[in-house]
């Protein structure tokens, strides 16, 4: 992190502008911050809250696990403040004001800005905080060669050779009802950031510097998981190549596996923003991608998307439980939630493009869930290990049900037909896709207005990552 006169020098800066943005105020109550980002990414973060002219009582949602310092500029001033959980990582302060004050609060802020080899991306704290407030956020980021993509926009960019300055009113230009939500700021670096190149034990890992002992970690929990996932499918996946990226805009996949056509898949990419998740998410994220790796070699093409998809899901959930992190319960809670306002799923086999909804990835979670409920987690293992000790490809729904029928001597009939899944088979090109028994839009619009109250997307592989939900189970 810079030096400490540097960081002074900006909010003394900053304080002495506060007259000269006087047009945007509603009263003389107003807040301003400075997140100043060091070289590898973390971040001192200090607010500057100038209350109880017109407003005694205010809040501010802040890090609930971060060191919060508050000072008042006079320690004579009086105040009190209450906190109250809000998510994960934020708590809700709501400070009383007797008198006029000046109070500073600052904390430091881990990996605020992330880094690949050659980008950067930006992402705030939340910002949520009283409506009546106004202010100015300024964010300090060094080593930036050019701003590529951000929102919102901001109000000034002042260059400084490579450190930019970005500024922002409070409120932000967000078309949002309350101020929820985050700023970032995707850019590429002046200099280049260090890579690391890790092996442990079947995997190996390519990864900025900064989170190189997170990613060996990652990579050693993941092989302990991977003892449990080669034992139940029957043989093993090694050489393994786990790659960490900046992703092009925030809503984007927790990760995925690249699919070339006629080559055997060897890659697995993370997007780092899941460092930032509760524990566990990317633990998830990773062990997800791992099962698509399995699925691929045991037969299954991708094109059959949302059985891969529905395996990887549920699969990994179950590979992680007996784990007790914090993300992996959550996960399981919300998509178990969300998987259940569903009865008729059979629009999933329409499922081709690379693209998938939230309701998408519930539905195929629950064909699996429903098929553990009836048959057993021993179904699934004898399905896999049948198809690749046949040696065959399965490529279509019709091959496939066929083949789930057959392992289980018909009882997976009746847990298809149940949730939709039955039908007349038509031919389509080359390949052969059921018709779904029902497809109900009004099913998908319910179960997606209760998805919005979940973070499962932000797990799943090409999946959309809510902006809410992210805010609540992110840093």
């Amino acid at each position: 992190m810079r030096s400490k006169p540097i960081y002074l020098f900006i909010v003394f800066l900053l304080l002495s502008t506060l007259p000269l943005i006087g047009s945007l105020e509603e009263s003389n109550d107003r807040i301003d911050w400075v997140i100043d980002v060091d070289a590898d990414g973390d971040a001192y973060v200090t607010i500057i809250l100038q209350a109880g002219e017109e407003i005694r009582d205010t809040w501010i949602l802040l890090p609930s696990r971060e060191n919060l310092t508050l000072n008042p500029e006079h320690q004579a001033c009086s105040y009190t403040y209450s906190r109250k959980r809000w998510s994960y990582f934020y708590d809700n302060y709501t400070f009383h004001f007797t008198d006029p004050i000046t109070l500073e609060i600052s904390y430091p802020f881990r990996q605020a800005s992330i880094f690949e080899e050659k980008r950067g991306m930006f992402l705030s704290p939340l910002i949520m905080l009283d409506r009546r407030l106004r202010g100015e956020i300024k964010i300090v980021l060094p080593n930036v060669e050019e701003i590529l993509r951000k929102a919102p926009p901001p109000a000034q960019i002042e260059r400084r050779g490579s450190i930019h300055i970005l500024s922002y009113h409070i409120p932000l230009n967000m078309k949002l009802l309350e101020y929820f939500d985050r700023i970032w700021i995707l850019y590429s670096l002046r200099s280049n950031m260090s890579l690391s190149h890790l092996v442990v034990g079947a995997f190996e890992s390519m990864v900025s510097n900064p989170y190189s002992d997170e990613a060996e970690d990652l990579l050693k929990r993941v092989g302990e998981v991977n003892n449990k996932i080669s034992s139940f499918f029957g043989f093993n996946v090694s050489n393994v190549k786990f790659l960490f990226y900046v992703p092009e805009f925030v809503q984007e996949a927790g990760g995925y596996v690249p699919v070339r056509e006629g080559i055997v898949p060897d890659e697995i990419h993370i997007n780092l923003l899941m460092l930032r998740y509760i524990p566990g998410y990317l633990d998830l994220v990773a062990v997800h991608e791992l099962i698509h790796h399995y699925v691929w070699r045991a037969g299954v093409d991708p094109e059959l998307r949302w059985f891969h998809e529905g395996a990887a899901t549920f699969l990994s959930v179950q590979f992680l439980l007996d784990r007790k992190m914090d993300g992996v319960e959550t996960y399981y809670r919300d998509i178990s939630l969300a998987s259940s306002q569903f009865n008729d799923v059979g629009f999933i086999l329409d499922w081709s493009d690379e693209y998938g909804s939230a309701s998408h990835y519930a539905a195929a979670f629950k064909v699996f869930q429903e098929l553990n409920s009836t048959l057993g987690l021993d179904f699934f293992k004898r399905l896999f290990r049948d198809i690749r000790e046949k040696g065959v490809r399965i490529s279509t729904n019709e091959e496939l049900f066929q083949e789930m029928s057959r392992v289980s001597d018909g009882a997976s009939d009746k847990v298809l037909a149940r949730l939709g899944l039955r039908a007349e088979t038509i031919e389509l090109g080359s390949k052969a896709y059921i018709r779904p028994h029902g497809y109900y839009l009004d099913e998908i619009l319910k179960v997606t207005a209760v998805i919005l109250a979940a973070a499962i997307t932000a797990l799943m592989a090409t999946s959309i990552l809510y902006r809410r939900e992210a805010a609540r189970n992110s840093l």
